[in-house]
């Protein structure tokens, strides 16, 4: 029987733990899972969404500490992220304030501008060689600002949505926090 290729290591619950929060926000947006509490009136899916960004901040400072970076760890965590700050804050945007979708189309052409981005970013920062450094808006802090985009603009979120996803793809270089 063959091994398995690789292990999961500690800091990799942290990117499970926000994938599993971005599915929450996504069964919440479907009508799968409550939204709120008589004795917690929270926005859930908006906390779940914000306690994900947190939780991926813990995985890379930890593996970080630890130097545990590996392959199997880095695709992980892409595709949690994928999860939790590419599909997940659009299903947000689209149930919290479903006139995003109104406006002519844009409201669609905006959800899936701001995915895609997601997408070519999390690729982008996979093949990157300098790790002293990110290139564009990263992807948990983009979720964060769709949140606040839905809570300040409601159903003209849609053009925060496009600006998110222009900053994504843009080549502003910043310091990686230590």
């Amino acid at each position: 029987m063959e091994e398995h290729p690789a292990k999961l290591k500690f800091k990799d619950l942290f990117s499970l733990a926000s994938a599993a929060l971005g599915l929450f926000v996504i069964l919440i947006a479907c009508g799968a899972a409550p939204h709120y509490s008589p004795l917690v009136p929270l926005d859930f899916a908006a906390l779940a969404l914000l306690l994900s960004a947190v939780l991926d901040y813990f995985d890379g400072k930890i593996a970080r500490a630890e130097h545990e970076a590996n392959p199997f760890g880095k695709e992980l965590d892409s595709l949690c992220d994928a999860v939790a700050f590419g599909v997940a804050p659009v299903a947000y945007a689209v149930w919290a304030a479903p006139l995003v979708l109104a406006p002519y189309g844009l409201g669609y052409a905006a959800v899936f501008a701001y995915l895609l981005a997601a997408l070519v970013r999390l690729a982008w920062f996979n093949v990157q060689e300098d790790r002293t450094h990110y290139y564009g808006l990263i992807v948990p802090v983009a979720a964060v600002l769709v949140v606040l985009s839905v809570w300040l603009l409601a159903e003209n979120a849609w053009i925060a949505l496009f600006v998110i996803a222009a900053l994504m793809l843009s080549r502003f270089k910043w310091k990686k926090p230590l």
